[in-house]
């Protein structure tokens, strides 16, 4: 149950945007989501460059991922056992 719990916080704090936008005004204290929206760089034709926002995003996914693997079936367990009482 806690370990269901500490990932839902830590996800949800992690896609904080517009809190983190606010709060902080030098580009040395910004978060992940604010550096990924500075990877949309526009090319020559005015298009978005949607490779590098999307390796960008798979960058800042991947410790999430990585976290869920090792904790899958602690999680699984948490959600069955109190879905049952």
């Amino acid at each position: 149950m806690t370990i269901a719990v500490t990932m839902l916080t830590f996800i949800s704090r992690w896609n904080s945007y517009f809190w983190y936008k606010v709060l902080t005004t030098t580009e040395k204290i910004h978060t992940l989501p604010m550096a990924i929206q500075k990877l949309m760089i526009w090319d020559s034709e005015n298009l978005p460059r949607w490779d590098l926002t999307m390796a960008g995003n798979v960058l800042m996914m991947a410790p999430l991922l990585i976290l869920y693997i090792f904790a899958a079936q602690k999680i699984k367990e948490a959600f069955i056992g109190n879905g049952i009482k």
